[in-house]
């Protein structure tokens, strides 16, 4: 399971976090310059609790932010490819493709910061009309990408087991069958256990 960078929840994170702190030092410093600027009671409550109504707000935006971080992810099992897209308490959209349909992996890392901090994106091109998968802004895009190359190699040899044995399967029927149909022909009946 992989999730996106830790860098893209703090890109995230950032503007909801510096509103809620901001909203803090404005409710701390409300009484001190209530206390240098005569301000009306009524006005000071009000605004109080005014900036207590946006500070709970900020809160609810930085869970939001992070729930839509986290929410969104990847699954890769021994026969699927996962994409799991969804917003809290809104919507999901799940979307998967067999492993032995990926015809391509590749891993990009864009730039000179994202090498840095391991970040990149990964692309899974499907065969037939599934669709392709892109896994932006992943920690450690090369090794996603041998694990999909790993998984795939052995979806493929597992698949490739099974219709070998079904054909061997098919053939012993076959073969039985003719067994059966000359015998028939030439009159032979086999004996009865006893």
């Amino acid at each position: 399971v992989w999730h996106r960078h830790w860098w893209v929840l703090l890109r995230r994170l950032f503007w909801s976090t510096v509103l809620n702190l901001g909203l803090l030092v404005v409710f701390v410093l409300w009484p001190v310059a209530g206390a240098i600027v005569p301000i009306d009671p009524g006005l000071e409550a009000g605004g109080l609790l005014l900036i207590l109504l946006l500070w709970g707000l900020s809160f609810l935006w930085i869970w939001y932010e992070y729930e839509d971080w986290k929410n969104d992810y990847w699954i890769v099992t021994d026969t699927h490819i996962i994409d799991v897209d969804a917003l809290p308490l809104i919507s999901e959209d799940r979307r998967q493709a067999r492993l032995e349909d990926i015809q391509d992996v590749r891993a990009e890392v864009p730039g000179f910061f994202d090498r840095l901090i391991s970040k990149g994106n990964v692309f899974a091109e499907t065969a037939g009309k599934a669709q392709n998968f892109e896994l932006r802004e992943v920690m450690n895009p090369q090794s996603i990408q041998n694990e999909i190359f790993n998984r795939r190699a052995r979806a493929r040899a597992l698949a490739q087991q099974s219709q070998s044995a079904a054909k061997e399967a098919d053939y012993a029927e076959i073969a039985e069958q003719a067994a059966q149909l000359v015998m028939e022909r030439i009159g032979w009946v086999p004996p009865a256990d006893q």
